[in-house]
């Protein structure tokens, strides 16, 4: 089975050893506070040295990647290409 995926969002936080928060954040009609929603990212060589893991948190960021599950975490992206797009707010752009 094969599954692209293209997302843009802000880097989070790092948790466990090679995955990584991509923050999007989801608006609500009643104008209250965005909830943001996070989806755990992996580099594909899943190594810690990866760009991926240096860039700092809130960056802004376009991943590619394909969909994969682990027992543990669940649905996952694994990052083939990342494109950063600087380190500003998207309102800002």
């Amino acid at each position: 089975m094969l599954c692209n995926i293209i997302m843009c969002g802000r880097l989070g936080e790092v948790f466990r050893e090679h995955f990584r928060f991509l923050e999007f954040d989801r608006l609500l009609m009643s104008g209250r506070t965005p909830i943001i929603d996070k989806i755990p990212i992996a580099s594909w060589d899943l190594s810690k040295d990866s760009f991926l893991f240096k860039m700092k948190t809130g960056a802004l960021v376009i991943v590619s990647g394909r969909l994969q599950r682990e027992e543990e975490i669940g649905l996952y992206v694994v990052s083939e290409s990342l494109h950063y797009l600087g380190e500003r707010n998207l309102k800002e752009i």
